[in-house]
């Protein structure tokens, strides 16, 4: 099934079709407002949509003067025309057609030019499965899913406030139902899982890791309230986000706690337990904070940790013979083995905005936002 928007403004019909399913853009014609023009938009339309036409809709965006107009040729035509709107946003699409919101609420406006954080077709068919649900109970859902998800994602991309989402996604009241829902069910982290592990079997890999990295980021919290700390070292006051990754750089866990906790209990927090849900692990990176953490790994988990620091770290002096120069210590930045892959996922998850700084109430709402935005870039890598 596909719909044709009309938008009647000076004097001219811009015409849009796109399909009702997702939205998906098929073309766009511009006609004058007359008789000929209407009759083109009409007839374009049908061309168009080739063996569909028959079940064309239209949504018109004109006063009711001019939709009595359009209309009437349009049907004349052999298409079927929803009752004028206002705007494209106060129309929905239902699966017997299309037809005008009683109470004008926006469920999703028809448009043809998507957000850079919109889902693409290929990417909806691998996510689609994961967060559709298996059986659907209670009222049927009006609202397409995928706009919901398109809607999660620009909210973390661009870190609008939730009643400032853009119209032409579904209420912001249904989309954060979905959002607090899922954050209950750990939806996100199950969602991440699955992409993390069929990324690794399209590289070849396995789907388990038998090596992590693990490393800390402290973010500013705002007033919002919640649980919070004070980070002496680097002079925050906020939580911690600790994250495990794989080798590659993908999101095994992730853990958010006040940022007054020190690495190495933070890391306790993190890593207790996960001996089952990651058997197939057996050494783990970290920088010289977690020190004091390797008799606790190897008798809680059975994994063995390496620091990974530059030969100079902590030194205080050197015996040299003499005559002998002192060895040189190297200025400015210096890559570390290892630890450089979780700091690039620290720099993946900062390019969302909402992520600049932990705006959330609740840690479970940090931590759930931590795998959507792990599961964005996967899910488009999976996708080319």
């Amino acid at each position: 099934m596909v719909c044709l928007g009309i938008d009647v403004s000076k004097g001219r019909l811009d015409c849009a079709l796109l399909a009702a399913e997702g939205g998906k853009p098929l073309g766009r014609r511009s006609a004058p407002n007359d008789a000929e023009g209407i009759e083109r938009a009409a007839a374009w339309a049908a061309r168009m949509s080739g063996a569909e036409a028959a079940g064309t809709h239209v949504i018109v965006e004109a006063t009711a003067a001019y939709h009595e107009l359009v209309a009437h040729r349009l049907v004349a035509a052999g298409m079927r025309v929803s009752e004028a709107v206002e705007q494209f946003s106060c129309a929905k699409v239902l699966v017997g057609g299309i037809a005008q919101s009683d109470r004008r609420r926006h469920f999703g406006r028809v448009r043809t030019f998507p957000y850079p954080s919109d889902l693409t077709d290929e990417e909806w068919e691998i996510l689609g499965p994961l967060i559709t649900p298996a059986t659907q109970a209670g009222r049927p859902q009006v609202l397409q899913l995928r706009r919901v998800v398109d809607a999660v994602f620009y909210l973390l991309r661009t870190a609008c406030q939730w009643r400032a989402l853009p119209h032409d996604f579904p209420p912001w009241t249904a989309v954060f139902y979905h959002y607090a829902k899922w954050r209950r069910r750990g939806t996100w982290e199950r969602i991440n899982a699955a992409l993390r592990e069929r990324h690794r079997v399209a590289n070849g890999r396995q789907a388990q890791p038998t090596a992590a990295i693990i490393d800390s980021q402290s973010a500013r919290t705002t007033e919002a309230g919640g649980p919070r700390g004070y980070d002496g070292g680097k002079k925050v006051s906020g939580r911690k986000r600790h994250v495990l990754v794989d080798t590659e750089g993908t999101l095994l866990k992730a853990r958010v706690h006040p940022a007054d906790i020190h690495d190495r209990s933070g890391a306790e927090l993190l890593l207790d337990g996960l001996d089952a849900e990651f058997p197939r692990i057996a050494l783990t990176w970290a920088d010289a904070a977690y020190q004091g953490l390797k008799a606790w790994l190897a008798a809680a988990l059975g994994w063995r940790l390496a620091i990974s620091k530059h030969w100079w770290t902590g030194l205080r002096g050197v015996w040299v013979a003499p005559g002998q120069p002192p060895p040189e210590i190297p200025r400015g930045f210096h890559v570390l083995k290892r630890r450089w892959v979780v700091q690039r996922t620290f720099a993946w998850i900062g390019r969302n905005r909402r992520m600049s700084r932990d705006y959330e109430r609740l840690i479970k709402t940090s931590e759930m936002l931590l795998y959507a935005a792990m599961a964005r870039p996967t899910l488009r890598r999976l996708a080319r």
